[in-house]
């Protein structure tokens, strides 16, 4: 069964204020319905002050020297 309560006592929108009042520039969760919830509650704009939702794993991957990116193994060569 599925409860589609009203807009203004969804649990995103009061999630999004609490947000938007911590002033924070970056959201990060490792939970894909919460990313897509929070995207949705807080818009999709690209303006300046817009919040960025992001999921953990890119801001780790983001974080990382491009050189411990590279492959053990050499291509075309084999492991031992």
């Amino acid at each position: 069964m599925y409860f589609d309560e009203p807009p203004a006592k969804r649990v995103s929108k009061g999630r999004a204020n609490e947000v938007l009042q911590a002033g924070v520039k970056t959201l990060a969760t490792g939970c894909p319905f919460c990313l897509n919830m929070m995207t949705d509650a807080l818009g999709s704009s690209s303006s300046d002050d817009a919040v960025q939702v992001r999921d953990v794993s890119e801001i780790l991957l983001e974080a990382q020297e491009p050189s411990s990116l590279e492959p053990a193994v050499p291509s075309g060569s084999s492991p031992t």
